[in-house]
């Protein structure tokens, strides 16, 4: 149907903003490897400070943008083409740094993990979340997605994962917002989860 193949599209356009390459539902993907150093950091702000975005979890995702691409622009490699080896490499350096920057900063579980690491708080990998509710529904769902073969089935499981990661995004602001770090260190790993799953989703909704 048409109704249907549009709302396809949109899913599949939302997901595809998502990082991939998730390998493992107990390994969550904000835990797997720490983020690369900056070439360079305003203050102690880092990638906020690079952007020029203030150091909080609501940001303006329309401004980040636009100062992204204004900044991508000044500092683009191509503009350094015909400068000294030197010159150029340090604009190629921090063209990089900017787009880790962008991408870090415009994605809510990557920005959320961003903010506890400048915020001094370790998530160590082996870290997992103490709530037996939450983690035996994230089994249950693990399940169905595996199990699920209809193109309705799936598109189902999507919209239901997708409002328990806009709740838990919700739940991360109001944590940021009070800057209770130990909140936020839980609301992390649960999102990780949920990501994990969004991801598995997506594949399914690319193979069916």
């Amino acid at each position: 149907m048409a109704g249907t193949g549009a709302f396809l599209h949109l899913v599949r356009s939302v997901l595809r903003r998502k990082p991939s390459g998730l390998r493992g539902l107990w390994r969550p993907n904000s835990l797997r490897k720490p983020l690369r150093g900056l070439a360079f950091q305003v203050g102690s702000t880092g990638y906020f400070g690079m952007l020029d975005m203030p150091v909080k979890y609501d940001i303006d995702i329309k401004l980040l943008e636009n100062r992204y691409k204004k900044l991508q622009q000044d500092h683009h490699p191509d503009q350094f083409a015909n400068k000294p080896k030197d010159e150029f490499e340090r604009a190629v350096s921090m063209s990089s740094s900017i787009n880790e920057a962008y991408e870090t900063l415009k994605h809510p579980l990557h920005r959320a993990r961003y903010m506890l690491e400048i915020g001094g708080v370790c998530m160590a990998e082996g870290h997992i979340i103490h709530n037996e509710q939450f983690l035996s529904k994230i089994m249950e769902m693990q399940e169905r997605v595996e199990a699920a073969s209809e193109q309705k089935e799936i598109l189902g499981l999507f919209q239901e994962v997708e409002d328990l990661y806009v709740d838990c995004v919700e739940e991360l602001s109001e944590a940021f917002a009070q800057d209770n770090y130990g909140s936020a260190k839980e609301k992390v790993t649960k999102l990780s989860y949920l990501d994990t799953i969004r991801t598995r989703i997506n594949a399914k909704l690319h193979v069916t």
